[in-house]
């Protein structure tokens, strides 16, 4: 049996609606690290096939934003962010989709990383 166009528009918009099917593309994202202390950078690692928005912010224990750049990231690029910071964490937004980025706190001592905090 043939289902008139009619009946499945009205399906299709009913399970749009109610978050069934979702239309593709990079929406508003936000992803942080954790917290933490020493000497810092935070990195976004741009997987996708076209050229994202990000805005890249190292944030202190209160909430403050202690340093802050918006960045275009080219398809396959990266881009970096480094404050003097005692501690805080990374924070990256922008409409991208979080599964076609990687975003980390990377913690260095003496020139060299010694840790890697993924952000999500």
């Amino acid at each position: 049996m043939k289902v008139p166009f009619a009946a499945r528009k009205v399906v299709f918009l009913a399970a749009l609606f109610s978050g069934v099917v979702a239309p593709g593309g990079a929406h508003a994202a936000t992803l942080a690290s954790s917290y933490v202390s020493g000497s810092f950078g935070c990195v976004i690692n741009n997987l996708d096939t076209k050229v994202i928005t990000v805005r890249l912010e190292i944030v202190d224990f209160n909430g403050a934003v202690l340093v802050g750049d918006d960045r275009l990231v080219p398809p396959g690029g990266a881009s970096d962010i480094f404050g003097a910071v005692a501690s805080g964490y990374c924070r990256f937004s922008g409409k991208f989709s979080k599964n076609k980025v990687r975003a980390n706190l990377t913690r260095y001592s003496g020139g060299a990383s010694i840790l890697v905090v993924p952000a999500d």
